[in-house]
């Protein structure tokens, strides 16, 4: 099932206003299932790469192309196969968990028949079946982003957006959802922006950085690293370090951050 998905963004730009200048131009990137991590500076266009993707925002030039089962989906299609979850999640305060599931399911068209069991399944993948009959607004922080990542994996999504998804869990949480979300990828691509490096280098795939209105990647973690020691060691030295003492993600980073600024 996993071959037969596939994101293609296309010579995509992005810019507030007809006089401003872009956020980002000429970004290309293709994804396939699998957890897929966006890093990026502040101002970057992190948020804004992801709401042109799930279509809240218009990119100025450019287009997606969303495949599944060698067929272009779009429109409705394309949304019934989405899961989103904003970094500044919008839940209904005064509803209770499970009533705010039910109603966010009946929204994304789950037969109803479906529908209570689909929400218990979730409540209970989340750790927050004993709090189903609770009002959100009692809820914690990190239950709340748990609720909120918990209704985007209602309709079993073929892509899944998540915008800053451990923000606000603690670290047992953390690595909960990053779990699930490996389970989950098998059959999705995931792609989530963030920026707690070392929770997420261990689980993601593929890894793209934005900065200076330019996209690179997808390469995988140790790609990365690879790709920094034969650009700062040259080709020999590089082939000589072991694994243990290739660099971390995050110092992949912020080299190749730093590389952007003197170019701009």
């Amino acid at each position: 099932m996993g071959d037969m998905i596939r994101l293609d963004v296309r010579k995509a730009a992005f810019r507030h206003s007809s006089s401003a200048p872009w956020v980002f131009e000429g970004v290309e990137f293709s994804l396939s299932p699998g957890i897929n991590a966006l890093f990026g500076p502040n101002g970057s266009g992190k948020t804004t790469m992801l709401e042109c993707i799930a279509g809240i925002r218009t990119f100025g030039k450019g287009d997606i192309r969303f495949t599944l089962q060698d067929r272009q989906l779009g429109g409705k299609r394309f949304r019934e196969r989405l899961g989103y979850v904003s970094q500044q999640f919008s839940l209904y305060e005064e509803m209770k968990a499970e009533h705010f599931l039910t109603y966010t399911a009946e929204m994304k068209l789950i037969p109803p028949r479906l529908i209570p069991d689909r929400v218990a399944e979730v409540l209970t993948d989340f750790g927050l079946a004993r709090f189903g009959q609770f009002r959100i607004k009692s809820l914690s922080t990190g239950q709340r982003r748990r609720l909120s990542i918990a209704q985007a994996m209602l309709s079993d999504p073929h892509l899944l957006l998540l915008d800053e998804p451990l923000e606000g869990l603690d670290l047992e949480e953390r690595a909960h959802v990053m779990n699930l979300l490996h389970e989950h990828a098998n059959g999705c691509i995931i792609l989530l922006v963030g920026h707690m490096f070392m929770e997420i280098e261990d689980w993601v795939d593929q890894v793209l950085f934005l900065a200076g209105g330019v996209m690179s990647g997808p390469k995988s973690p140790q790609q990365w690293k690879s790709v920094m020691l034969h650009e700062t060691l040259g080709n020999s030295r590089a082939a000589e370090i072991p694994a243990e003492r290739f660099p971390t993600l995050e110092e992949v980073y912020l080299d190749f951050v730093s590389r952007r600024r003197r170019l701009d």
